[in-house]
């Protein structure tokens, strides 16, 4: 139940979801200012992290792009690398769609995916392949 202030003059027991003829919410809390002030808080935390400033210097021009061949509420599977990853990815990642990306080559067979996601953000997936 959603409990509207008054100030607004609707009643505290008023359902929005219920009555969709009433419009009580101001302009700036439609969808789209709701995604875009979202955008700018990530936009502001990728500008004051050293990680993301230098792996966009680094990569954010890479031509390379990998697939979402699956995702769920508690992994997700890229085309480029043969392993599945664990986390809850949805909303940053869309299964079917393509994104930039580099892998990375350490000893010991262990490699790190690193992927951008649908605002911009990079992540790194390690994981290892067989040796030999």
């Amino acid at each position: 139940m959603y409990y509207a202030p008054y100030y607004y003059g609707i009643p505290v027991n008023y359902d929005p979801y219920l009555d969709r003829s009433y419009n009580f919410l101001p302009d700036f809390f439609s969808y789209q200012n709701v995604v875009a002030g979202l955008q700018r808080d990530v936009n502001l935390l990728i500008s004051q992290s050293p990680v993301q400033k230098t792996t966009q210097q680094n990569y954010g021009n890479s031509t390379e792009r990998t697939t979402v061949t699956n995702i769920t509420a508690n992994r997700i599977r890229f085309s480029d690398a043969p392993v599945t990853f664990q986390g809850n990815y949805l909303g940053n990642f869309t299964q079917g769609r393509s994104y930039p990306f580099y892998t990375d080559a350490a000893s010991g067979g262990q490699r790190g995916l690193t992927v951008k996601d649908n605002f911009g953000v990079w992540h790194t997936f390690p994981y290892r392949v067989p040796i030999g």
